[in-house]
């Protein structure tokens, strides 16, 4: 059932999707991460294949949850679209937050910062060029107005070559998407 948030109804699974569901195109093939704030698919598309693997986040948006969650989703459905860069993962297609709420990317090949640093497995050399990697990252999306607010160990990617992906920009901030906004920021 859909529910009311402010003056938009969202639309929320009853259940888990599962591996063989088709949304808008795409082919769900496995669940790759869930969470309490959504879940992560690995997605093929049905149509024309954009070159690259993809992935399928889906939020859960559910009675009595803050509209927090939401505003997130709003925003990284706002702000991926606009951003070009090899550090952040490339835009797909986004879902109806009506009928069902989706955002379809780049899958991102790699481990996560964090589970690199849990497992001890960096040396300083190693850690520098994380470390500029990162910078480089951060400077590519600071050139697009952009900021990520939410930089930590889990949403950073290492990539089996050596770069890094930023992900999660549930939290970001974009000058175009404040000037633009109806609060006037």
């Amino acid at each position: 059932l859909p529910r009311r948030t402010g003056h938009l109804t969202v639309a929320r699974a009853s259940s888990r999707l599962h591996s063989g569901t088709e949304i808008d195109g795409f082919r769900l093939l496995e669940r790759v991460h869930g969470g309490a704030m959504g879940d992560i698919y690995r997605v093929a598309p049905l149509g024309s294949d954009p070159g690259f693997p993809l992935a399928m986040k889906v939020p859960h948006f559910a009675p009595g949850d803050s509209d927090e969650g939401l505003i997130n989703f709003e925003t990284e459905m706002a702000i991926l679209p606009a951003l070009e860069s090899p550090y952040v993962p490339r835009f797909v297609a986004t879902g109806d937050l009506a009928r069902l709420p989706y955002l379809v990317t780049e899958w991102v090949e790699g481990e996560s910062l964090q589970r690199r640093i849990d497992a001890g497995r960096l040396d300083p050399a190693e850690t520098a060029r994380i470390g500029a990697s990162i910078a480089d990252a951060l400077h590519s999306i600071h050139l697009q107005d952009t900021i990520h607010l939410d930089l930590k160990p889990d949403n950073i990617v290492l990539r089996p070559d050596g770069g890094v992906a930023l992900i999660d920009f549930g939290l970001a901030d974009r000058k175009s998407t404040r000037l633009n906004s109806s609060h006037g920021y």
